[in-house]
């Protein structure tokens, strides 16, 4: 059993296109997915959509819709992107995403939901309705839903957007998204992921590879 370490911001665009190869991972015998939501646009962090930024962030998006295949529309780029004064927070998402690995183990399917919803539909995923509306979605309880997300809003998301800059930081991480593995025996193997963009199948295969010859503890 190796650990597969995914070091991400729900709301990167570059997060968005690793995400066909993140699925495939946690279908990988012997791997098991851990989830570290970075927090990049939470509290003094958050992000206003001012036209320097839009023209920097479509200039990346644009070539990550490229290179990885990974749908980003028009709803996004010239709609959300375009919506100047509006406030990007990644702490709503990620205490979402918090909850429903607390309820079912769900994070990931979460994860790939709000990305759906933010690159592919140009919708506001750090607002509370569409929280809802993408839970409800995925078939989560909608009181047990709300119930964790007060649960874990607040100091539960803070702590772990500490513990992701602690990995950040133990993997030598340079961006988002960063991906490490975590073997057995304690060895981080740090992995560049942006050298599978568009081929997961060849990613879960690699991981196979990887898991089967990692040393035991």
């Amino acid at each position: 059993m190796i650990k597969l370490h995914y070091l991400f911001d729900p709301l990167s665009g570059a997060c968005h296109g690793v995400a066909p190869m993140i699925s495939a991972a946690r279908d990988v015998p012997g791997v098991e997915l851990v989830l570290h939501s970075a927090g990049l646009f939470a509290g003094e962090n958050r992000r206003l959509i001012t036209p320097d930024w839009r023209a920097s962030v479509l200039a990346q998006d644009q070539r990550i819709a490229r290179l990885s295949r990974q749908p980003f529309s028009a709803a996004y780029f010239d709609g959300l992107l375009g919506e100047e004064g509006v406030s990007l927070d990644s702490a709503p998402p990620t205490t979402a995403i918090l909850a429903a690995e607390e309820l079912a183990g769900r994070g990931l399917t979460f994860v790939l939901s709000l990305q759906q919803a933010c690159f592919a539909e140009g919708w506001h995923v750090w607002e509370l309705v569409v929280l809802r509306e993408l839970a409800a979605a995925l078939l989560f309880d909608p009181v047990a839903f709300d119930a964790a997300m007060t649960r874990l809003a607040g100091a539960p998301t803070e702590r772990h957007f500490a513990e992701t800059r602690e990995w950040f930081a133990r993997a030598a991480g340079k961006a988002y998204p960063t991906v490490v593995v975590e073997r057995a025996d304690g060895l981080l193997v740090p992995i560049n992921i942006n050298v599978w963009l568009g081929r997961p199948a060849d990613f879960a295969a690699a991981l196979a590879h990887i898991a089967m010859t990692a040393p035991a503890g």
